[in-house]
């Protein structure tokens, strides 16, 4: 269970406390590995942030190219489907970054 430790700004009674408090509560997230497992998930999700953000910029690339373009008028035609019309234009991302 979580302690509630009370403290009072004006006086600076339980600031002590309160210090002692977070400092107990770090040591226990690095002995039981909370810490670690935290830190994981928060750097797997910068990760995938980052190439989300930089695939947009990708796609968008493409879909301003000619052959994004192309690939739009043939979806709307219905000449491809969004899937492979998504397809496409990833491979199109992945030879422009070769």
């Amino acid at each position: 269970k979580t302690p509630v430790i009370k403290t009072e700004a004006l006086h600076g009674k339980g600031l002590d406390e309160l210090v002692e408090g977070i400092n107990q509560h770090q040591d226990f997230l690095t002995v039981s590995g909370t810490r670690e497992k935290k830190l994981k998930v928060f750097l797997e999700n910068e990760i995938k942030d980052i190439l989300v953000e930089k695939l947009t910029f990708q796609v968008e690339e493409v879909l301003a190219s000619l052959k994004g373009q192309s690939i739009l008028s043939r979806l709307i035609d219905k000449k491809l489907d969004p899937y492979s019309s998504a397809n496409q234009v990833l491979e199109l991302t992945q030879d422009k970054s070769r």
